[in-house]
């Protein structure tokens, strides 16, 4: 689950760049495209590069959970 998050997390930030390059007119790739020079496409690239930066921060941690046991409260050492 951790790698799917970071890499859709990835996809999605690398994409809203080229948006936000593209809209920008920083990137005239490829020639012939509607989205170059077309301000909209800042604010959507811009988005979706938040969406994908989400993503990748909330992507499952690998420890796993642990709680604590009334066994467990009872063994720890008293201060």
């Amino acid at each position: 689950m951790k790698a799917l998050f970071r890499i859709v997390g990835v996809c999605a930030l690398l994409a809203g760049l080229l948006f936000a390059g593209q809209g920008a007119g920083y990137i005239d790739w490829p020639v012939q495209s509607f989205m170059i020079r077309h301000k909209e496409w800042i604010y959507y690239g811009f988005i979706t590069a938040v969406v994908g930066l989400v993503l990748i921060l909330a992507a499952p941690s690998k420890a796993p959970r642990t709680t604590l046991r009334n066994d467990d409260l009872d063994r720890r050492p008293r201060r």
